[in-house]
């Protein structure tokens, strides 16, 4: 991963995670050669309007070529992921720096 054409996103809880996923997606809209790296630390539950935003900046990313890796994925998150089926279509990493 190129970190200098990097976004990195620190998300916050819910339901800050919503707009930042929405301000990411606009990033993600005006600048498309870029990796993305979302860190979770400091989220709790995603919630089903987040995991949509979610699958759509993860559409993009696919679409362009380039990567969107998840960081520090709380337990609970990655749960849902799970159970929905669609944590297959996401990278994680267990920090920033991977």
């Amino acid at each position: 991963m190129d970190t200098k054409n990097a976004i990195r996103v620190a998300l916050s809880k819910e339901p800050e995670m919503n707009e930042e996923l929405k301000h990411t997606l606009s990033l993600v809209n005006e600048k498309s050669e870029c990796d993305v790296v979302l860190d979770f630390s400091k989220a709790g539950v995603i919630t089903s309007a987040s995991l949509s935003l979610l699958l759509k900046l993860k559409t993009l990313q696919k679409e362009s070529g380039q990567r969107l890796l998840l960081c520090k994925v709380p337990k609970v998150t990655r749960k849902i992921l799970v159970a929905t089926g669609i944590d297959g279509l996401f990278e994680f990493a267990d920090d920033k720096a991977s």
